[in-house]
């Protein structure tokens, strides 16, 4: 079975032949054909002639669903070489159109089925011509196909694959390469907020000093001053919101009019955010006139919850106030942030403090509790069982290859590991020692 597709501005169309080889004899005939309008709105020339070829698949399939005889082989022919390399590449590349149709032509053909054609041997060309009147004549090749279907199949038309490339229909992609700059300091290390500062506050100051020590100013010495310590709490400030919120950030490091910038999607929309003249982004409240309040307590931070920054400052407030009622330290935390979800983040912190101290004052207590145990068992219980109560008359002596299990005092308490005698010392028709190997070791 031959199926020949093509298209033009004005249709699309799709026309099958049988072709039947007995002997030297070679007969072909028209079996279907199917011709489409092409739509009013426009559409390109590479589009249609896709189109042609999915209308191709349908056509053919109908076909070989009635037809009673068996069709050993289908070729499906296009004048278009942008279908055929579409069909050899990945239809993901592509536009939505055009992948969608690559898709199902590649589940109902098989691509190596698929052949070029000259535009004047393809038959499907005369349905998508209107100006000139097609040759419908008995002899046509509208009805007994092309020259070329009756000489041998090394004689058709063939196109080499290294000449099909396209750049038809690629899927439009922004290929981004840019590097994430780490933090000189990794939050997640430490559990203090206090000492995190003071590291932090040091670094800060070595980085000042090496600037200072280029344009021959003096250095900095000694303890860290408020000062010093004050800018490592806005330097992580300004780490953690840009860690969260880079979108809202660069909004407001633009200076112009940031509530029409910052999406309201956006957590912060309802904030009022700005930026302060140290690059922190505070919140903007009704209070920001009151004179008798404090600048933080004015226009609080803004952090983000969960990030590792909010959760040291969280810690540090619940040891501050001695792991109390955590609404203590909620008031505390609102003077100077404004923190999502900010009682829970403070609850949870506190179940962990409760849980983590419950595990370290119950572990030592079991140990303790267990070693009294066993030393109460061996003064009290074991001399109990030291007497006889069965075994008074002769029984079945050890011997090579018997399980055993172990009783050491070196070991630990309730280690009691198995062994296998491998040897034997016998005296008076008793065993007197054995050898035991066990997974550790032997036994004597």
């Amino acid at each position: 079975m031959h199926v020949f597709v093509d298209a033009s501005e004005s249709a699309m169309s799709a026309v099958v032949f049988l072709r039947l080889v007995e002997g030297d004899q070679v007969e072909c005939s028209l079996i279907a054909g199917k011709t489409r309008v092409a739509p009013l709105k426009y559409t390109s020339i590479p589009r249609l002639e896709l189109q042609a070829a999915v209308l191709g698949c349908r056509l053919a399939k109908s076909v070989t669903e009635n037809l009673t005889m068996n069709i050993s082989t289908c070729t499906y022919w296009t004048a278009s070489q942008n279908v055929l390399c579409w069909l050899r590449a990945d239809h993901k590349r592509y536009s939505a159109f055009v992948g969608s149709r690559i898709s199902e032509i590649q589940e109902s053909t098989d691509v190596r089925e698929w052949r070029w054609v000259p535009t004047r041997s393809n038959v499907a060309d005369d349905a998508t011509r209107w100006r000139d009147r097609p040759d419908l004549s008995a002899d046509s090749r509208w009805f007994k196909g092309p020259e070329f279907l009756m000489q041998a199949e090394e004689d058709w038309p063939t196109l080499p694959l290294k000449s099909l490339s396209t750049d038809e229909e690629i899927r439009p992609s922004v290929l981004l390469h840019f590097k994430v700059p780490e933090p000189a300091i990794d939050v997640g290390r430490y559990s203090s907020w206090r000492r995190l500062l003071a590291v932090t506050g040091y670094v800060l100051r070595f980085c000042s000093n090496l600037q200072r020590r280029r344009s021959k100013e003096s250095i900095t010495i000694g303890p860290l001053t408020s000062e010093k310590l004050r800018g490592a709490e806005e330097y992580h400030y300004r780490q953690a919101q840009r860690d969260v919120y880079p979108d809202e950030v660069a909004a407001l490091e633009t200076k112009e009019d940031t509530i029409k910038r910052i999406s309201k999607a956006s957590p912060l929309y309802k904030l009022s955010p700005f930026g302060d003249d140290f690059g922190v982004n505070r919140m903007k409240g009704r209070t920001t006139v009151c004179a008798y309040l404090h600048s933080d307590a004015k226009n609080p931070v803004i952090l983000p919850p969960k990030h590792p920054v909010t959760t040291l400052v969280l810690i540090h407030y619940h040891e501050k106030y001695l792991h109390r009622n955590y609404e203590i330290a909620v008031n505390e935390v609102r003077q100077k942030y404004s923190i999502f979800r900010l009682r829970q983040a403070l609850a949870a912190i506190r179940r962990n403090y409760v849980d983590t101290a419950a595990l370290r004052r119950g572990h030592p207590t079991s140990q303790w509790l267990a070693n009294l145990f066993w030393k109460r068992w061996v003064r009290d219980y074991l001399s109990d069982i030291t007497r006889r109560t069965k075994w008074h008359e002769k029984a079945k002596p050890l011997q090579v290859g018997d399980v055993v299990v172990i009783v050491d005092q070196e070991h630990p308490r309730n280690c009691w590991p198995k062994g296998r005698v491998i040897g034997v010392t016998s005296s008076g028709g008793q065993t007197r020692k054995a050898t035991v190997q066990t997974v550790g070791g032997i036994y004597e």
